[in-house]
């Protein structure tokens, strides 16, 4: 039947809508930090302030909107990839069926009209084109499937950021309310110290002690305070805040980790120890930052440290949103068992090769590092296969490692017209297939060496329709991988 491979040519071009709809939602949700990115460059002490808190409400609010809009997208995405799977597997069924009719009538012709009839022969002629169609139907049944395991994942993933948006817009508006409280208590006890500033201008330095305890409303009477007085109010004043911002952020840290004090005494000194490097834009972000690492790879001590300055280090020169790049950190440590310092370096290498134009690096190592490891492909090979592809020409990334787990997906089915293909370029299909399946070494060198054979033929045409049959169409477009 005609109509198997258009289900999976239609999954692949609505997928490309929906991606092009999430790609405008994360460009606004960017524009939304670097608005407020460019508010808080304007005082040092922007986030610890009422209009700071004020502002980032409005960007997690926003955020907010953006990521209910994802979930909405991906949760008509799964819908339409569930009706899509339907109508695949009817179509297979329905094949399925005409396969087997074809079958019983070969064998009534045979025994009517004997076995070299032309009926006989009409009707294998028939049936063989049935089992080709019948093996690309259930080709989109698999496709359709795992579009649609991949879809529900992504869709837990954008629930999650809701909630966890949910939350911080609710912590936010707490503190906020915390930030009008205290500017009430603030005025009071400010009027107080003025009136008994007035019977006590002969205890100036002491005075100064006291009100370096209450924070608030010190600047407003230091000038009424001695010059020894003033300097000791202002040097007070600054460690005051410092140790403020300090207790806020291990706070947070506390309540965003779920940590008992015997737990935050392994991580007590890692917000300071990276805030004074000068990493991050706050002690807050740095507390942020260590609780999301802290809670999903549960590392402490130096350990935690390190991998948290170089997720932040990432975020300053590539932009890379900390929860994201650990994410995908996590999954090369998961997948190629590396370290965390080996999958940042990668992860960087990439980036500094422009593998990043299309903003998909990292979705594309948390979404296809399986389909490579289980090819038995290194990190590194994953990297080095998908550099090669763009620089072939490949317009995003992930059509490279698409174009790769199709690969995958054929040689461990095999059909004929894909034995035909490997024959032609000195292979069994069969020995392809157990190779691919088994992974390992032997699924890679199977891999680089049909690679290399496809490489070698000479006719453009011929190189093109072969790889086409073992790699899907969008190796027309690209080359998936050049060399070792």
């Amino acid at each position: 039947m005609a109509d198997e491979r258009q289900l999976v040519v239609s999954l692949a071009l609505k997928a490309q809508g929906y991606k092009s709809e999430i790609s405008k939602i994360n460009k606004e949700t960017k524009l939304l930090q670097s608005e407020f990115d460019k508010a808080r460059g304007s005082s040092e002490d922007f986030e610890d302030s009422l209009e700071g808190q004020e502002k980032k409400l409005e960007l997690l609010n926003g955020t907010l909107d953006n990521a209910k809009k994802k979930v909405s997208i991906y949760s008509r995405e799964v819908e339409r990839c569930e009706t899509t799977l339907e109508s695949a597997t009817k179509a297979y069924e329905d094949q399925k069926a005409n396969v087997a009719d074809l079958e019983r009538q070969l064998a009534n012709a045979k025994a009517t009209y004997g076995s070299t009839s032309q009926e006989v022969a009409d009707l294998e002629s028939k049936l063989e084109l049935a089992n080709k169609s019948l093996e690309k139907s259930q080709r989109a049944v698999i496709g359709a499937d795992n579009e649609l395991l991949s879809l529900k994942t992504t869709l837990n993933k954008a629930e999650s950021e809701v909630n966890q948006l949910s939350r911080q817009i609710n912590d936010t508006t707490n503190r906020i309310q915390e930030f009008e409280d205290g500017i009430d208590e603030a005025g009071q006890s400010l009027q107080e110290m003025a009136e008994d500033l007035i019977d006590a201008t002969g205890e100036a330095v002491a005075f100064g002690a006291h009100m370096s305890e209450l924070g608030q409303g010190i600047m407003d009477v230091g000038d009424k305070i001695g010059g020894a007085g003033s300097s000791i109010l202002s040097s007070l004043n600054e460690a005051n805040q410092k140790a403020i911002e300090f207790n806020q952020s291990v706070n947070q840290l506390k309540a965003s980790a779920g940590l008992t004090a015997d737990e935050f005494e392994d991580i007590d000194g890692v917000i300071d120890s990276i805030y004074v490097k000068n990493l991050g834009e706050s002690y807050e972000d740095v507390a942020d930052s260590v609780a999301f690492i802290y809670k999903n790879l549960g590392y402490t001590g130096e350990k935690l440290q390190g991998v948290t300055e170089k997720a932040l280090s990432l975020r300053d020169v590539f932009d890379y949103d900390v929860a994201e790049s650990t994410r995908a950190v996590d999954t090369l440590m998961k997948q190629f068992g590396l370290t965390a310092d080996e999958s940042f370096n990668l992860i960087t290498q990439g980036a500094q090769s422009n593998l990043d134009i299309s903003g998909e690096l990292l979705d594309t190592i948390n979404e296809y590092s399986v389909h490579f490891y289980q090819a038995g492909m290194s990190a590194e090979d994953m990297f080095n296969i998908l550099k090669n592809g763009a620089d072939s020409g490949a317009y995003t990334i992930d059509k490279v490692a698409d174009a790769f787990k199709e690969f995958n997906i054929i040689a461990k089915e095999g059909s004929e017209d894909t034995d035909a293909v490997l024959k032609k370029l000195g292979f069994s299909g069969k020995e392809v297939a157990e190779n691919m399946a088994s992974g390992g070494e032997k699924a890679r060198e199977t891999f680089f060496g049909i690679i290399e054979a496809l490489g070698a033929v000479e006719d453009e045409q011929k190189q093109t329709l072969y790889g086409v049959e073992l790699f899907g169409k969008m190796l027309c477009r690209i080359q998936i991988v050049q060399n070792r």
